[in-house]
């Protein structure tokens, strides 16, 4: 993964999402908001059962053996130390403490979120000034569609190739996958966690 510039928050987040897992993760809604299960693994094996049921509060972690949770702790505490405005912006200069709540969150929100890209995608999305956002009436199917603009006929595709060059956007449509949900991995970042 490429960053202009890798702080140790983004760091300890590749290594994280390298390294532990989610799977069987549903979202369901809950009191205070949404909830989620989750099956956490550590490098291909399942070593604990999460859940955050939306009434506010922590993270339940179910861990299948104390070896594992050993493990993972161990893991845990050797990332990265990190400040939060790495994290989130801004100038604090707290710092950060990493937990095995926060990292398995991570996980299973990356999983939420890698849903919620691939929704997005259906729609032409879009980075412009640092803010993800996507054309409402415009859908990716349409990129081959031609239409009349003042500049001519072209596809919808040309169009947004040369508006992307003169207003100083990213089409995430035009990139391959990875690359294109890192990007909304870091542009909706705050959306999801910190």
């Amino acid at each position: 993964m490429q960053f202009e510039k890798m702080n140790n928050y983004q760091k300890a987040v590749d290594f994280i999402l390298e390294t532990f897992s989610a799977k069987k993760v549903k979202e369901f809604r809950g009191h205070d908001g949404y909830g989620y299960n989750a099956d956490i693994y550590l490098v291909g094996k399942k070593i604990a059962e999460v859940d955050n049921d939306g009434w506010g509060g922590g993270l339940r972690i179910h861990y299948i053996s104390e070896d594992y949770e050993k493990r993972a702790k161990s893991l845990i505490n050797d990332l990265p130390k990190c400040l939060f405005s790495e994290a989130i912006g801004g100038s604090s200069d707290h710092e950060m403490i990493w937990d095995d709540e926060l990292v398995f969150d991570h996980v299973a929100t990356d999983v939420l979120r890698k849903k919620d890209f691939k929704k997005q995608m259906k729609k032409i999305t879009f980075i412009q000034d640092n803010q993800l956002s996507h054309y409402t009436s415009l859908k990716a199917s349409d990129l081959e569609t031609v239409y009349q603009y003042k500049e001519g006929v072209m596809s919808l595709r040309e169009w947004l190739e040369k508006t992307e060059k003169e207003e100083n956007i990213k089409v995430l449509n035009f990139l391959p996958e990875d690359e294109a949900f890192d990007l909304y991995r870091k542009h909706s970042e705050r959306r999801f966690y910190l």
